[in-house]
């Protein structure tokens, strides 16, 4: 395999080994490499399992982030929705931004986010993080859609949180996952561009009435992938 040009590849992140897996079958190759270990999986792109979740995503990436061997970020994996008719189960999503949704306090009037409690988690930047918008171009026109995404410590598993979690964020966030807002606060700090995909798998609000696709839904991350990078590659280079 012969390396893109030194500084000019991307980070493909992934939380689980199922999303892992599935980018693996994407490319036709059978590693995807071992967890918080970066892995090539093109002459583009290396490939980080990262485990699910916040704190997972976000050291990992912190890790992994080396700015004379990458250009960019690519998270990409699968997600809910709150609002199943207009995103439905194994839709494709460019994440134009993300949110640390809940990070801060409950109170009696109401959720105070870090920075409304003076503890933005970047100086100057509240608690919302856009994709780099030559990344989000490129990966749009290979989407169904684009979408705020809410990242989440804990998913909505009844319709009352997820009502809370979109109430909280300008926009209303038509998906929620459960680490991409703690890697573009790492990509912030370390000033890389970041893109993100998300595959919707399930829906979110009431538990028992919840509807779920993964089998499609990864599917789909498997048939994207290939695109994402080359699409990602080509708008990073030839801006």
């Amino acid at each position: 395999m012969v390396d893109h040009p030194p500084n000019n590849r991307i980070l493909v992140v992934v939380a689980s080994e199922i999303e892992a897996r599935a980018v693996a079958q994407g490319l036709g190759i059978e590693n995807w490499g071992e967890p918080w270990r970066t892995h090539p999986i093109t002459n583009l792109a290396d490939l980080l399992l990262t485990g699910v979740g916040k704190s997972n995503a976000a050291g990992a990436v912190a890790r992994a982030i080396d700015r004379s061997r990458y250009a960019a970020l690519l998270s990409i994996g699968i997600a809910g929705t709150p609002e199943p008719e207009s995103l439905p189960l194994s839709a494709s999503i460019a994440v134009e931004s993300a949110t640390l949704a809940d990070e801060g306090i409950e109170t009696e009037s109401g959720f105070l986010t870090l920075s409304d409690m003076g503890f933005p988690p970047l100086p100057g930047v509240l608690d919302t993080f856009p994709a780099d918008p030559r990344f989000f171009s490129a990966l749009s026109r290979i989407t169904d859609s684009a979408a705020h995404l809410a990242t989440v410590s804990t998913c909505s598993g009844t319709d009352a949180r997820a009502a809370r979690v979109r109430a909280r964020i300008a926009g209303s966030p038509r998906a929620e996952d459960m680490e991409t807002a703690s890697i573009a606060l790492v990509c912030a700090r370390l000033r890389l561009p970041w893109g993100g995909i998300r595959i919707i798998s399930n829906t979110t609000g009431n538990r028992e009435q919840q509807k779920w696709d993964l089998k499609a839904a990864l599917e789909r991350l498997s048939a994207l992938i290939g695109p994402a990078i080359d699409a990602g590659s080509n708008a990073l280079t030839s801006s």
